[in-house]
Order: structure tokens, then C-alpha cells, then sequence
């Protein structure tokens, strides 16, 4: 993928291996950003950067317990 692609709540969740709903609760526990809404339509997404982040900083996390 581009680096400047965009991820759709479930392309999100297939990237991070994860459900719809965990993926909503990791937003809401303040471990993933919230996205961004396009203009002009509906949709929320990230970055592959935003999501490779969130990778990056959870298995750090998982690593140091």
C-alpha cells in the first residue's frame, strides 16, 4: 500500500487484526486518535502512519510489562 493511503474503519480493523468494536473501544480509551472525517462525506479514516503508530507504540507498551 501507498504511504498516503487511507484506511476506512474496516480496512482499520483488518490492518490491526482487530473487530469493529474493539476497535471503537481503543478509540475511546485514548490508544488510537479518532480519525478523520472527509470532507464531504461520511467516512472516518487514517493513515497508514497514524495505524503503524499505534502499532509501534502498543507493542512497546506490551513488551516493557
Amino acid at each position: 500500500m501507498p504511504k498516503n493511503y487511507l484506511y476506512r474503519v474496516n480496512q482499520a480493523c483488518v490492518y490491526l487484526s482487530v473487530s469493529r468494536s474493539f476497535l471503537y473501544r481503543l478509540i475511546t480509551d485514548g490508544y488510537l486518535c479518532r480519525g478523520r472525517r472527509l470532507k464531504g462525506s461520511n467516512y472516518v479514516v487514517w493513515t497508514k502512519d497514524e495505524l503503524d503508530q499505534f502499532i509501534d507504540e502498543h507493542l512497546q507498551r506490551e513488551m516493557q510489562s
